[in-house]
This record gives C-alpha cells, structure tokens and sequence, in this order.
C-alpha cells in the first residue's frame, strides 16, 4: 500500500493528522477523551453500584422464596 493511502494516527494527536488525511475540515468541538480518569472512575463506580443492587435483589430474592416455603410448609 502506498504510503500516501496509510494514516498512523495516534488518538492523542486529536482531530488534526486524521481530519487532514480525510481532507475534511476540522470539527468545532473538542476531539472526545472518554479515557480521562474521571470518566473511568465513575464508570467503575457505576458499576460497583449496579453490582451492589443486584446483590441486594438478590438476596431479597432468596429471603422471599425461604419466606414462602416457611408459609407453605409451616
């Protein structure tokens, strides 16, 4: 392949070498960093909490089903 047809395109050098290599204008807006590390943290945090819900459903769960079995055979 030629290397004219070829882009090594780093994300860190943003919207520049690849806008260019497309030959198209370049964007108003920031290039996207979704790899801060904020964005990673609250990510972890989410899903920290969606573990901790799922694990009180499910314990919920159970408690519910022993409950039932308890009336029904009590």
């Amino acid at each position: 392949m030629p290397p004219e047809k070829l882009l090594v395109f780093k994300v860190s050098d943003g919207w520049a070498p690849l806008c260019g290599f497309l030959g198209v204008a370049l964007p108003n807006e920031p290039f996207p960093n979704l790899n801060d590390r904020e964005s990673v943290k609250k990510i972890i945090r989410d899903i920290i909490k969606g573990s901790y819900i799922m694990l009180g459903l499910s314990v919920a769960a159970v408690l519910a089903a022993i409950a039932a079995l308890w009336w029904w055979l009590g």
